[in-house]
């Protein structure tokens, strides 16, 4: 397994984080470039739609990493948890001069800069989020493009690690995850800490979460990253919905295997587009 240079901190490397409001200022985010890491999504300035990042148990937790180019444990690849975009530092490539929308980029230069495995220097990613407001319902749209400029195929099996609160009364082993492929909720049947896996891939998931004073009701839709991930190692406080492209499959299958089903060719390029929509 890889170690690379630098890892994720709370503050970015020589970079501000980067604040993106709607036009009415009721949904505003911030954006760490260090990872690219939406660290703070909220509504009416005191409502947090997803936990925000800060230390739990040791841990660094909460917001919204990137999990590219793969999601989970490496296996065979040679790539650290949840692959290295999380821990690099992004460039702006373009910011909409209202606020709600910003691209970040990652390219071979900053790879090979800080000792990205080989096969992956040539490895280019490009995400960007975009907010948006619609009467009671609040919308966060993320695209990540991964571009192979390498001479070898490239396994890429993104994902993204969304951390929404718990409040109270509730737990994350409690949390029902409804989704189109079953007739019933989905309710994890081993503690979250082990991770759970929706047993089908879907395009779109549902969940209600529950506090004191108002009930919130989450969907997640993506048409690439159908693959779901349940995970909570703080069930009193978070629970993670993850969308991914193939699960933990860059753990379970062999490289042959990985670049057969999920290989990027040499300049082959791939979007992988998701949406939560928050109502109220």
């Amino acid at each position: 397994v890889v170690e690379y240079l630098h890892m994720n901190t709370h503050e970015s490397l020589g970079q501000d984080n980067i604040e993106l409001r709607t036009d009415d200022e009721a949904l505003t985010a911030s954006i760490n470039p260090n990872g690219a890491y939406l660290e703070t999504l909220t509504l009416h300035g005191d409502t947090d739609l997803l936990l925000p990042r800060q230390e739990i148990g040791g841990k660094d937790r909460g917001g919204m990493p990137i999990c590219a180019p793969i999601f989970g444990p490496g296996g065979q690849t040679g790539l650290n948890q949840h692959g290295f975009a999380r821990n690099l530092d992004w460039q702006i490539e373009s910011q909409q001069a209202n606020g709600t929308e910003l691209t970040l980029s990652l390219d071979e230069a900053t790879c090979i800069q800080n000792k990205i495995p080989e096969q992956y220097a040539g490895c280019d990613m490009r995400v960007s989020f975009m907010l948006g407001n619609y009467g009671d319902e609040h919308a966060l749209t993320t695209n990540l493009k991964i571009t192979n400029n390498s001479q070898n195929i490239i396994v890429a099996t993104p994902g993204f690690h969304p951390y929404f609160p718990i409040g109270s009364g509730q737990t994350a082993e409690s949390v029902a995850i409804g989704d189109k492929t079953r007739s019933r909720p989905f309710n994890a049947q081993t503690p979250l800490k082990d991770s759970a896996q929706l047993p089908e891939p879907t395009g779109k998931v549902a969940f209600e979460l529950e506090s004191e004073d108002n009930k919130t009701s989450v969907s997640i839709n993506s048409d690439t990253l159908m693959r779901y991930v349940i995970w909570s190692a703080s069930p009193d406080k978070y629970i993670c919905v993850e969308p991914t492209l193939a699960g933990f499959a860059a753990n379970e299958r062999s490289v042959p295997e990985l670049e057969k089903l999920y290989g990027l060719r040499p300049r082959q390029s791939k979007e992988y587009t998701l949406q939560i929509i928050w109502r109220r």
